[in-house]
Parts: structure tokens; C-alpha cells; sequence
């Protein structure tokens, strides 16, 4: 039987598991915000906002070694933070004739 410290020990690993594919927001405060969807996606859908109300100041991420590519979406996060979500405004399409 798994002693109570392998038992925390495991429990600790598995949060520890879990974290990484959340993603990690800050909001006012300092108080860290976690969600399952990715940034862009979570911003597209919610806006700069949690659920409770709380307001979204950063995307704390390591840029350290980014590619070009990997840094402009990570700016591109930053803008939507700023902007308090993405405003694609109205969907137009072309005439279909």
C-alpha cells in the first residue's frame, strides 16, 4: 500500500501533468487564470475576460528561442489582450453569380 508521501507525491505529479496543457493567463491582481482552450482561441470566444469578470493583463510565456513565425503569434496574443478579444467585424462574401 502507497504510503501518504507517494500518495502526494503522486497527486502532485499528476496536477503537475495536467498544467501543462492548460493554458496560462495573468489577470489584475497577479492571480493566474487556467484554461484548456489555447490563447487565440480562448480570446476569439471570451474576449480579454474570465468567467468571473476578472480582466486579462497577460500571456506570460517564455519567448526566449522563438522562431519568427512563433513570435507573431505571440504578439498576436499580446494585441487581443490589449484589445479585450479579436473584432474580425461582419463576415462579407462575394456575389456568387
Amino acid at each position: 500500500m502507497a504510503t501518504i508521501n507517494e500518495r502526494i507525491a503522486a497527486l502532485k505529479q499528476f496536477f503537475k501533468d495536467s498544467a501543462e496543457e492548460r493554458t496560462v493567463f495573468i489577470v489584475e491582481g497577479g492571480d493566474r487564470f487556467y484554461t484548456t482552450q489555447g490563447a487565440i482561441d480562448y480570446l476569439f470566444t471570451h474576449g480579454a475576460h474570465t468567467p468571473d469578470g476578472r480582466r486579462i493583463i497577460d500571456y506570460p510565456l517564455s519567448t526566449q528561442g522563438f522562431d519568427a513565425l512563433s513570435m507573431s503569434l505571440y504578439e498576436l496574443v499580446i494585441e487581443g489582450i490589449k484589445n479585450d478579444g479579436f473584432d474580425i467585424g461582419e463576415l462579407v462574401s462575394d456575389a456568387v453569380e
